[in-house]
This record gives structure tokens, C-alpha cells and sequence, in this order.
């Protein structure tokens, strides 16, 4: 039932990421992975700057059984997202299993990223330490904190007063378009069960 409401979601708005994200889920999940490509790879169309939609293709070859053709997208989807360490991973692994020379090189790059992720992490951390460490200090500095605090109410105020207004906390795309191919599977399930 559930999954012929998605078929019919996609037939009518092939485009609705989170129906097309289903069907590729449920075709993993009752091993046909062949079949979910074809989702996964209209997801990576739909959305091209994300690279999990291309990882589920790679994944989908290589649960199938078909290796070249994982190792093929894993190597295209190095290309475009080079820092992406999911991929260098599959990577190591693939060349790995397939006795490939190339394994020593992704081995290296992984080793190098991660190395970076852990700088840029340990950098972040610290920025934070040092910034509530500038807030202490910085309110001892004034007259007796009374500045601070006079301009933290007038702060709160303002963003209580924004809060009141119509449309603020809404996010920054249009909800009505996620949920389009739900009411129109709805509508057509109506229609057809009269």
C-alpha cells in the first residue's frame, strides 16, 4: 500500500526528492538494488550538490556485486567532491579487495583529509574557548557590566518583537512544494476508490 503510494507519487511528481528517496530505500531494503539506482540517480539530478545521492549509486553497484562500476562512481564522485572521506574510504576498501596499485594513493589522500578534519575541528573548539573567554573578560571591562546588560534586554525585546511578527520563523524555501506529491496521491486515491 505504502510503497504504491510513493510509485504513484513519483509517476505524477518524479521530481519529490522524499518520494524519490523512499523507493530507492525500499528497493535496498528488499534487495534490489539494481533497481534503486535509477532513483538515486534522479535524486543526484535533482540535487547535484549533494553528494549522498551519488554515494547510494556507488553503494547500489557495489551491493549488487558490480565492482567496476562502484569503483567508477567512487572515482567520479572523488573528482567532485575531493574532501568527501565516506568516498576515500570506499575507495581504499574497493582497491583493496580488487588488488588495485592505486590503494597506497587514496590511502595517503584519506590519511591527509582526515588529518585536515581534525585540524579544522581542534581550530573550531579553540575559536569557541577563546570567544567566551573574550565575552568574560570584556564584561569585567565595562562599568560595573551595566553596559552589557542594557544592551542584552534591548537585544531581547527586539527579537521577541520579531518573533510576533507573521513569516519570521519560516525557513527560507516554500513547504507547500514538499508536500505536493503527497496531496496529489491523496487526491488520486480518492478519485480511484469511488
Amino acid at each position: 500500500m505504502v510503497c504504491c503510494y510513493f510509485c504513484q507519487s513519483f509517476r505524477y511528481f518524479p521530481s519529490n526528492i522524499e518520494g524519490i528517496e523512499w523507493l530507492g530505500a525500499y528497493y535496498i531494503d528488499t534487495q534490489f538494488c539494481e533497481k534503486a539506482i535509477q532513483y538515486f540517480e534522479r535524486a543526484a539530478l535533482i540535487q547535484p550538490t549533494q553528494v549522498k545521492w551519488r554515494l547510494m549509486v556507488a553503494s547500489c553497484y557495489r551491493r549488487s556485486g558490480n565492482y567496476q562500476k562502484a569503483l567508477e562512481t567512487y572515482k567520479d564522485i572523488h573528482r567532485k567532491f575531493p574532501e568527501n572521506i565516506e568516498c576515500l574510504r570506499f575507495l581504499v576498501r574497493l582497491c583493496t579487495d580488487m588488488g588495485l596499485k592505486e590503494v597506497q594513493e587514496y590511502a595517503t589522500r584519506l590519511k591527509k583529509i582526515e588529518k585536515l578534519k581534525e585540524i579544522r575541528e581542534q581550530r573550531v573548539k579553540s575559536g569557541r574557548d577563546g570567544s567566551a573567554r573574550g565575552r568574560r573578560e570584556g564584561s569585567a571591562g565595562s562599568e560595573n557590566g551595566q553596559n552589557c546588560h542594557v544592551s542584552s534586554a534591548k537585544g531581547e525585546r527586539m527579537s521577541s518583537k520579531l518573533k510576533m511578527l507573521p513569516g519570521v520563523n519560516d525557513p527560507y524555501e516554500t513547504s507547500p512544494n514538499k508536500d505536493i506529491g503527497k496531496y496529489m496521491f491523496i487526491s488520486l486515491y480518492m478519485v480511484g476508490s469511488k
